[in-house]
């Protein structure tokens, strides 16, 4: 199913993130993606997370807004713009594996750069400026690895 919805948002980039908005579809996977950021042993793997942070890297590129955060989950945790991004963070080495792995490592990329000022999420802004030591280390590493 994720080969349709990366299709889908590679070919319609804005309507197909209003679409997936739309019916659930970006909602389940923030929740997915904070299911696995709290580790609450019943996340996917962190493979299928990867490919949830890249559709949704692709869905905020964009369209910004579109992203539903903060999100309150059933456990009284909150997933909000600090908690994404340091998934994104998180989990950046093991988007690099794989066959699309520089693909991967190169849109996150641009998504957190897409962040710094002037951005038009401004708590995204903060975080992004509060992470920027580890945020220059990923543009380093894939700039590393781009030939």
């Amino acid at each position: 199913i994720f080969l349709v919805i990366e299709a889908l948002l590679c070919s319609f980039p804005v309507e197909g993130g209003a679409l997936l908005n739309s019916c659930g579809v970006l909602k389940t996977l923030i929740e997915a993606c904070a299911s696995s950021y709290f580790d609450d042993g019943k996340c996917d793997p962190d493979r299928v997370i990867v490919l949830y942070l890249a559709a949704l890297a692709r869905v905020s590129l964009s369209r910004p807004d579109t992203l539903q955060l903060p999100l309150k989950l059933p456990s009284g945790a909150v997933f909000g713009e600090e908690e994404f991004i340091s998934l994104y963070t998180g989990k950046f080495q093991v988007a690099g594996n794989g066959a699309h792995g520089l693909l991967y490592q190169k849109l996150w990329a641009l998504l957190l750069l897409s962040f710094y000022p002037p951005c038009q999420l401004a708590s995204c802004c903060n975080t992004v400026l509060r992470k920027s030591k580890t945020i220059f280390n990923i543009f380093s590493s894939v700039l590393k690895n781009v030939h």
